[in-house]
């Protein structure tokens, strides 16, 4: 599951996949293999996995993947 919400910015997507920032946002050799984005290491079905993190990416302005770790060094997220 992930919770969308309207902020002033734009939308904030909070994933509820176990991803960090790298996932959605690949590295460039991941790019080059034609994957916009990695879907995360457990699933039942990769490619409805990758479809889910693609879908998550293009709804969202903001992105704040469940298990970036860091932010968990920060107390707020920064705009």
């Amino acid at each position: 599951m992930t919770v969308l919400v309207d902020t002033e910015k734009g939308v904030a997507a909070i994933t509820g996949f176990c991803v960090i920032m790298e996932n959605l946002n690949p590295p460039k050799e991941i790019r080059a293999m034609e994957m916009e984005v990695i879907p995360c290491g457990t699933v039942v079905n990769s490619y409805q996995a990758y479809d889910n993190i693609l879908k998550v990416k293009q709804l969202a302005d903001i992105l704040l993947p469940l298990h970036e770790p860091r932010f968990a060094a920060i107390p707020t997220i920064p705009e």
